[in-house]
């Protein structure tokens, strides 16, 4: 049984309907397609950051997160001579990728001999996404 939703004058109204046999089977086999293609694209992903000498990426959520970096080891190199910093975030080991707006703010606390800090996140697209980096003592 599925349940569609319509709106007329701003009223919502549902409707339920059964699905035949067939039309289970289809979209079951569309669910296992598109399924199996993320799991695809997903590892496909890793085989690549696997190629070129990266780890996963910390993708930071919106709000605070606290991290510490290992300032004990050098930054890491990929097989494109690009550096990454590495950082432990919730005891979890997470490549800092350079590109990230971020980086440069992390490297000044570095040279400060700081290595814990706190990540401010605003916004959530590419476009409107600002971080604020302050020194944990």
């Amino acid at each position: 049984m599925l349940t569609n939703y319509i709106y007329i004058n701003q009223k919502q109204y549902y409707i339920e309907y059964k699905l035949s046999e067939t039309q289970k089977n289809e979209q079951q086999r569309i669910e296992n397609w598109v399924f199996s293609e993320n799991e695809r694209i997903i590892e496909e992903r890793k085989k690549i950051m696997e190629e070129k000498g990266y780890k996963e990426f910390f993708k930071f959520p919106q709000g605070t997160t606290k991290l510490i970096i290992d300032t004990s080891t050098p930054p890491r190199e990929t097989n494109e001579g690009r550096k990454i910093l590495r950082a432990i975030i919730d005891g979890k080991e997470w490549d800092i990728p350079v590109s990230n707006m971020l980086y440069g703010q992390l490297l000044k606390g570095l040279v400060l001999n700081k290595n814990r800090f706190e990540v401010i996140r605003i916004g959530l697209g590419k476009t409107d996404t600002r971080y604020a980096v302050n020194i944990i003592e």
